[in-house]
């Protein structure tokens, strides 16, 4: 509600973006309104599950990379956050790619008596479950318990 009264009032359009602290904007919500788009030319944005590169379309872990930051890189930088790359191109004609925005955090996981850990999140009013094991990350930074 505040944000139509806003874009009412100052007749300008708010768009959401993807940021972290560690490498700065990731991706910013396309014009088109189909998701987020990656910023490529300033991070590598990877959708890891548990160690692979995450099928576009399935949920993963945001891993990235750090164009910009010489005096300290951050090379495959495990987030936490859970975000997955969209099946189709947008029809904004953006050459960059599209994620949904992120839906979730691995700290929100629970760990099984097996070990297993299991991330519930909620997508579209479903609840889906996506594995996670321990030690198999793919990423250099690997939280224990995570």
């Amino acid at each position: 509600m505040l944000k139509a009264r806003i874009q009412g009032n100052l007749k300008i359009v708010m768009l959401n973006f993807y940021a972290a602290n560690e490498v700065g904007r990731i991706a910013a919500k396309c014009l088109a309104h189909e998701g987020l788009h990656v910023n490529e030319d300033h991070v590598i944005l990877e959708c890891v599950n548990p160690g692979y590169p995450a099928e576009p379309g399935v949920s993963g872990e945001a891993v990235v990379t750090g164009l910009n930051a010489f005096a300290q890189p951050f090379i495959r930088y495990r987030l936490g956050d859970v975000c997955k790359f969209t099946e189709k191109p947008c029809s904004c004609g953006s050459p960059f790619p599209l994620i949904s925005p992120p839906h979730g955090r691995l700290d929100e996981a629970v760990q099984l008596p097996s070990g297993k850990i299991d991330l519930h999140l909620e997508e579209n009013g479903q609840t889906r479950t996506i594995p996670h094991h321990p030690g198999k990350c793919g990423a250099p930074r690997c939280r224990a318990g995570v």
